[in-house]
């Protein structure tokens, strides 16, 4: 994770700002991450739905 994500979390949780992510957003984002982990652990293909 990138320092100003970091950042930017800490600020929403004090309610500084808005956070400019959803959950359904990150957990998206998680998902792909995920799959392209596993894709370059085995070779393989794999479908994400978003």
């Amino acid at each position: 994770m990138h320092i100003e994500e970091i950042e930017d979390f800490l600020r929403a949780l004090r309610g500084e700002k808005s956070y400019p992510y959803t959950f359904r957003e990150e957990k998206t984002i998680v998902d792909i991450l995920k799959a392209i982990d596993e894709i370059a652990k085995t070779g393989k293909t794999m479908e994400v739905k978003l």
